[in-house]
């Protein structure tokens, strides 16, 4: 079984982040970075695919050169191969939306064999939901959003579950496909001190992808308001008569 996952790496949510002097996106300037927590989920359900069924796992991101530290995380962890469509830091903070992303990921998987490709329900930054269903579409494969598990039941099928609103739905799925996976449906290993190494002597292929124009523009990014101090309305029953006139005003009672 050959599965591609295509990984995201994003600022770490434990760094501070500052808005860029133009406005339109994030100072990178000293920021770490770390793989989508999603697209971990997504990697260590392949790994155990690979595991139980044999095959190998290929993992390719899009981004600048440092994504190359996500990619060899990933192949630390279990996978086999990495691919980086390597552009510019610059462009990718500005030029690189959900459309162009797709596109240029649709494209270098049809370069690829596979039964199964991985996507995490959606990155930590920019949360768009949209590339795992736009390669999808470009590459006229089925797709199962929101998967929580998946099963394969025989050569070229699996079952997948996820969770509606209305309850779980299952689905019989023939192969290659497209899934994005949620965050919590599996728990990652951390990799092993051989699978460091290993992945830091591995080779990665790097494409140069075409940039397409992309639709999606950022116009201003601005951080939200400031919260309010409460305000302390007394102790115990004492303050009853305070906070239901305080209801009373905000029209809750």
């Amino acid at each position: 079984m050959k599965i591609v996952v295509c990984l995201k790496r994003v600022p770490d949510t434990q760094e501070r982040v500052e808005i860029a002097p133009d406005g339109k996106r994030l100072d990178t300037t000293g920021l770490d970075y770390v793989m989508n927590t999603h697209d971990e989920c997504a990697v260590e359900e392949a790994i155990r695919l690979k595991e139980q069924h044999g095959g190998e796992v290929t993992i390719v991101s899009l981004g600048p050169e440092g994504t190359t530290e996500a990619i060899r995380e990933a192949i630390a962890m279990g996978a086999d191969e990495g691919v980086l469509l390597k552009v510019k830091g610059d462009e990718f903070e500005l030029e690189w939306g959900p459309k162009s992303t797709a596109a240029s990921l649709a494209e270098a998987l049809r370069g690829m064999e596979f039964d199964l490709v991985f996507f995490g329900l959606e990155s930590g930054d920019d949360s768009h939901h949209q590339v795992g269903l736009a390669v999808a579409e470009a590459l006229g494969l089925p797709a199962v959003d929101g998967v929580k598990e998946i099963k394969v039941v025989e050569p070229g099928k699996v079952q997948v579950k996820r969770t509606t609103e209305l309850g779980e739905e299952l689905y019989e799925v023939e192969l290659p496909a497209v899934f994005t996976l949620v965050d919590g449906m599996n728990r990652p290993r951390h990799p092993s001190l051989r699978g460091i190494m290993l992945a830091k002597r591995k080779e990665i292929k790097v494409l140069e992808p075409k940039r397409r124009e992309e639709p999606l523009r950022v116009l201003r990014l601005q951080k939200p308001p400031e919260r309010e101090g409460g305000e302390i309305l007394g102790e115990g029953t004492a303050a009853v008569p305070r906070l239901v006139e305080k209801l009373r005003e905000a029209g809750v009672v």
